[in-house]
């Protein structure tokens, strides 16, 4: 499974602190030991002029700590998502297939961006739901047929996001009560993922599956989330990037929102599930 991080601030920033300085950093995340390796690729996104910039490698982040800061020096931003990867495989590929750089995530279109972690088990059935969207999928990454999906319901549709998810969790639901797929328990192991219009941050914890616990505190189900505000801050990550009291959990079926008003972060949590 993957590691996620999102970030909203008053003031643009690299979030430098929390991506490779601080205690429990995504960087760290990446390799706390042979077992929890997140070695399949990363990708950070951040915004400029609205418009989203994104980097992407198919290599393990523990091998590109010089790129990383490379990147980060150059970032100023006051919404950064960040994901590195360890690569699910519902369809049972050759591994090779699923590392190139068209799997990486972020995965992006128009100024929004979107970041998974966790398996879609039924991704064909996905994008037999796409329509015209389904020439927009690129890679054999199952969470790409998430976004898209979540794409056509904003594009076509035009329900918001939430609405967006409600539906999407349904149809696997459903999709999967009417076939036979003996291979797994659940249509999908998580919907965990953050996503941004340019303006807004937005996150959603879903999961279905316990998988252990937090890599680095170990102190929490390893799909639960957290995040961490104040006035000029938000963070939302898959766990805690330090071991200070500020951080709250996102619990299961809760969907964060995140912007600025007034020169002040402010952020609701709804239950939409």
């Amino acid at each position: 499974m993957c590691r996620l991080f999102g970030y909203i601030s008053i003031k643009p920033s690299n979030a430098k602190e929390f991506l490779i300085d601080s205690k429990c950093s995504l960087y760290t995340q990446s390799y706390i030991d042979e077992k929890n390796k997140q070695s399949d690729g990363w990708g950070i996104a951040y915004y400029k002029n609205l418009e989203p910039i994104v980097y992407k490698s198919k290599n393990p982040i523990y091998n590109e700590k010089d790129k990383l800061l490379n990147i980060l020096n150059k970032i100023s931003s006051r919404i950064i998502l960040m994901h590195i990867r360890k690569a699910s495989n519902p369809k049972n590929l050759p591994i090779e297939k699923l590392l190139t750089i068209e799997n990486v995530q972020p995965f992006y279109y128009k100024n929004c961006v979107f970041i998974h972690n966790g398996t879609i088990n039924i991704p064909d059935y996905v994008i037999s739901e796409l329509g015209n969207y389904k020439r927009m999928v690129k890679s054999l990454n199952d969470s790409e047929t998430y976004f898209w999906y979540i794409i056509k319901k904003l594009e076509e549709e035009k329900i918001n996001l939430a609405e967006a998810l409600i539906d999407f969790e349904e149809f696997l639901w459903n999709k999967w009560n009417s076939i036979n797929i003996k291979d797994f328990k659940n249509p999908y192991s998580s919907l965990n993922s953050i996503f941004s219009d340019s303006k807004k941050v937005y996150a959603i914890c879903k999961y279905n599956e316990s998988n252990g616990t937090s890599l680095c505190f170990k102190d929490q189900p390893y799909f639960e989330m957290c995040y961490k505000a104040n006035k000029d801050s938000l963070i939302v990550s898959s766990e805690k990037i330090d071991n200070s009291n500020e951080w709250k959990v996102l619990k299961n079926n809760e969907f964060l929102i995140a912007q600025i008003i007034d020169k002040e972060i402010v952020f609701q949590i709804d239950k939409i599930f």
